[in-house]
């Protein structure tokens, strides 16, 4: 019964051994391959993200990223108390929140 694991364990190790990992660069390329290539990623002028997240007391936080490229940037966050909205141009930007009672104020250029 020695001799069998043994003999096993050899096999598995000199399997192990031979096995080659994949490098980072070659996961991505599979992934970009994946996605319709290089090309259609680059085409791509639009973006639309959704999320929710669940935190540990049962509270959900849902959130919402709209994106043109080059001209707008749009980012809705909701939970139990109130939303955040942020609203981002290529020259300008206003966000709201529970302290400004949902009223849209411009953002400073610190944050734009």
């Amino acid at each position: 019964m020695k001799k069998i694991l043994t003999c096993c364990s050899i096999c598995l190790l000199i399997a192990a051994s031979r096995s080659v990992g994949q490098t980072v660069d070659e996961v991505i390329n599979k992934y970009v391959d994946a996605m319709g290539g290089m090309e259609k990623l680059r085409a791509i002028k639009s973006l639309y993200m959704e999320g929710v997240t669940v935190m540990t007391n049962g509270n959900e936080i849902t959130s919402r990223t709209y994106k043109v490229q080059d001209r707008l940037y749009r980012r809705e966050i909701e939970f139990g108390m109130g939303s955040v909205t942020m609203i981002v141009t290529d020259k300008e930007g206003w966000s709201s929140n529970p302290g400004t009672a949902g009223t849209f104020e411009p953002m400073t250029p610190r944050y734009l």
